[in-house]
C-alpha cells in the first residue's frame, strides 16, 4: 500500500532500529499513541518470562541489561509522521512475540489504530529478505502484507520477486497461514512472519473505524 504525503516527512532519529513496530493512529495523536502502546508493551515485558529461553547466553548479564532496559523505556519513536510512528523495540524479546502477548492479553487501545510487529528492520538487500522467510513450511500457504511509504522507486517489485521467487509454497489471499510483512520505510524494510492473523492489526476500541486494507 503506497501513502503519499503532501508535507515534508521528519528525518530518522539518529539511532540504529533492530526491530519494532509500526503504529497508525488519528492526526495529531502520535505521542499519546506511543505512550499509551509503550506502556503497555513494557508491562507486557515486565511480567513475561521470556529470559528463561535464552540457554546459551549469560543469563545474569542479559537480565541485567533488560533490568537496566526497564528502568528507562526499551521503546523509543525512530521516526514519526502525520498519524504514524515507527517505534524501536530494544528489549531482547521478539516484537512479533510482543504482539502475540497483545493479542493473548485481548489489549485494545484508545489512541492507537493498528500495531503492526517487525523482528528485523534493514537496508534492502534481497539476501537478508529471504533469511527472514526461510522459517516458511512449504506445506503451508501465505499472503504478504506490504505497505510503504517515502520509498525509491520499485522497491514493492523487488520485494514480491524476492519473495515469491524463494517460496515454494502456495499464495492464499484469503486465509493464509502465513502473513509476510513488510513495513517498507525509505530505503529499508522491517520484517516480521506472523502466524493465522485475522484482525489486519487492529487493536482500536473504535471496531467501526476503518483502516488500511492488505495490499
Amino acid at each position: 500500500m503506497k501513502t503519499v504525503y503532501s508535507e515534508r516527512p521528519k528525518s530518522f532519529k539518529h539511532f540504529e532500529m533492530k526491530k519494532g513496530f509500526y503504529i497508525s493512529c488519528k492526526k495529531g495523536r502520535e505521542e499519546k499513541a506511543f505512550k499509551e502502546v509503550s506502556s503497555v508493551l513494557k508491562n507486557l515485558l515486565e511480567s513475561s518470562k521470556e529470559y528463561s529461553q535464552y540457554e546459551d547466553i549469560d543469563i545474569e548479564k542479559e537480565i541485567k541489561k533488560e533490568v537496566d532496559l526497564l528502568h528507562s523505556n526499551p521503546f523509543k519513536v525512530y521516526f514519526q509522521y502525520s498519524s504514524m510512528l515507527f517505534i524501536s523495540n530494544g528489549s531482547s524479546v521478539s516484537s512479533s512475540r510482543l504482539y502475540n502477548l497483545l493479542r493473548d492479553n485481548q489489549v485494545s487501545f484508545v489512541f492507537a489504530h493498528r500495531v503492526v510487529p517487525f523482528d528485523a528492520f534493514f537496508k534492502f538487500e534481497e539476501t537478508l529478505l529471504c533469511e527472514m522467510i526461510k522459517c516458511i513450511k512449504t506445506d503451508k500457504t501465505y499472503k504478504i502484507l506490504y505497505e510503504e511509504r517515502f520509498v525509491p522507486e520499485n522497491m514493492k517489485l523487488r520485494v514480491f520477486d524476492c519473495i515469491t521467487s524463494n517460496l515454494k509454497c502456495t499464495v492464499d489471499l484469503s486465509n493464509p497461514y502465513y502473513l509476510i510483512v513488510v513495513q517498507a520505510l525509505k530505503n529499508f524494510i522491517g520484517v516480521s512472519v506472523i502466524e493465522n492473523e485475522k484482525f489486519n492489526f487492529n487493536f482500536s476500541k473504535d471496531l467501526n473505524r476503518t483502516y488500511e486494507k492488505e495490499v
